[in-house]
């Protein structure tokens, strides 16, 4: 029975818990119509809510207002609260098909961030997945694109329809006395999923094996698996891997990744420009080719300009991803800093910790800088500790006897590229009166960032690189301050 199929690909998949509060994408096509009404029947022993959105893209006229109706009609039946909304799609330069699944899907994703929906239940069933590996082995896909379509994806939408074939849905359609609609655009062979569906695939049942859907979604599953295992080992490397300098920036550390065998760079590199742009990058093989040339040629000062606003730079040994519209220098920015707080820098999208702390043989940690306390209260008395970058003219005692060295030529020898100089965290001595900053946890607690023409005081650091000679811990150091960095996006 269906309804038993689609309880334990639930089930097996963990798609859902009790409590959540699922939306069901309803087109008012078989697929959708059958999800629907399974989840209905199941949503008491799975204890859900459930809840069901349509959106009419307007290019069918009469017939696609038809269906937003019919759905409307049908939720109302159920007892299920509906959404719809009517646009006009724009492609822009992308097929139809494309347009239409983007403009779908960002509308899901407007219901789930305004009435926190926890799941977004879509249709997709096995001919489904036979359809989507067979067009992505025409197209010479690799691991990952055999891997077909997911069950669970990271962004709350599941498919618990994915073990159930389209015969067994038009049967539970016709045992439960179900209408649906129709889309006569389904059979156009003008595009190519349809030609696939209406042609290829009954041609290799009849010429060659008429268990061929059966057999795609084999393939689907054993690639899946093996395409899990290195996306996972690929995920870790990369967290290892990643540029751990307190910056927004994405930086993968060149000479380390080419350690690594084909497939694992090349999923590294999709990863990195995911985190750099915030969505999966449509990168083509063309271009993972050449971000792969410039990873060879590793001459500092070179990129690349690619789809999705995507640029990747070389900086000395780091590959640098960030978006085209944001390469723009940041402004200066003044952060007053006390012991034991925690504040918020969007900005550099990075939490910042302040902890008066024993020494005991603490070991620094690449996001850390560690200041003897002591010394810090001796030298500066009253004055105020500030965050903030770096300026013309600014020194930092380097040498044991007192000389200083420019903070340029720091970050020279260091071999850290002008892209991150400017938006490397300063820990200084401030020359001003004192500004309130609130800690987070007070009101408004980025208020913290103000625009200042200072002028420069000492500088005691450079955030998760250096500190000055004259604040160093050494053997004789009781208590320390402890600065610590964290990404927000990784909180």
């Amino acid at each position: 029975m269906i309804t038993s199929k689609i309880k334990n690909t639930i089930l097996a998949r963990r798609m859902i818990e009790g409590g959540d509060n699922v939306l069901v994408g309803l087109s008012g096509g078989a697929d959708s119509v059958c999800l629907l009404c399974v989840l209905n029947e199941l949503k008491d022993e799975f204890g859900i809510t459930l809840s069901a959105a349509h959106l009419n893209h307007g290019l069918r006229g009469d017939e696609a207002d038809g269906d937003q109706q019919f759905c409307a009609e049908l939720c109302d039946r159920l007892g299920v609260k509906f959404y719809s909304k009517k646009v006009e799609l724009n492609a822009d330069g992308e097929t139809v098909e494309v347009a239409g699944r983007k403009a779908r899907y960002d509308y899901f994703a407007e219901l789930k961030a305004e009435f926190d929906f926890d799941k977004i239940a879509t249709a997709h069933h096995a001919d489904d997945q036979a359809e989507t590996v067979l067009m992505r082995i025409m197209r010479g896909t690799g691991i990952s694109g055999l891997s077909g379509i997911q069950y669970v994806r990271g962004d709350g939408v599941i498919r618990p329809l994915l073990d159930v074939e389209r015969r067994e849905i038009e049967a539970y359609c016709r045992e439960n006395a179900l209408a649906f609609r129709t889309d006569n655009t389904n059979s156009d062979t003008a595009f190519t999923r349809n030609r696939i569906r209406v042609e290829l695939l009954p041609y290799l049942e009849v010429s060659f094996n008429p268990n061929v859907r059966e057999a795609l979604c084999r393939l689907v599953s054993t690639a899946g698996e093996d395409g899990e295992f290195l996306e996972n080992y690929a995920k870790r490397l990369y967290k290892r891997l990643k540029n751990p300098l307190p910056t927004s920036e994405v930086c993968l550390h060149i000479p380390s990744v080419m350690l690594a065998e084909r497939p694992i760079v090349v999923r590294l590199l999709r990863i990195a420009a995911e985190d750099a742009l915030g969505v999966f990058p449509q990168l083509e093989q063309k271009h993972i080719d050449d971000i792969l040339k410039l990873m060879n040629e590793c001459k500092s000062g070179t990129s690349l300009d690619l789809p999705n606003d995507l640029r990747v730079s070389v900086n000395y040994d780091w590959l640098t991803f960030s978006k085209q519209s944001e390469v723009q220098m940041f402004g200066d920015f003044y952060l007053e800093i006390e012991p034991n707080q925690t504040y918020e820098v969007k900005k550099y999208g990075v939490k910042i910790n302040t902890k008066k702390i024993k020494i005991n043989e603490k070991k620094i940690k690449t996001n850390e800088s560690l200041i003897d306390f002591n010394k810090l209260t001796d030298k500066i008395g009253d004055k105020k500790l500030i965050l903030r970058k770096r300026r013309d003219g600014d020194r930092m005692v380097v040498y044991s006897d007192g000389r200083t060295k420019k903070i340029n030529d720091i970050f020279t020898d260091m071999k850290i590229s002008r892209f991150h100089r400017d938006r490397q965290l300063i820990l200084a001595v401030s020359n001003e009166g004192p500004v309130n900053v609130p800690a987070v946890g007070s009101a408004n607690p980025l208020d913290g960032l103000r625009q200042k023409d200072l002028n420069n005081g000492e500088v005691i650091a450079i955030l998760g690189l250096r500190v000055s000679e004259e604040y160093k811990v050494d053997k004789d150091t009781t208590e320390g301050l402890l600065i610590t960095y964290e990404s927000i996006d990784d909180l």
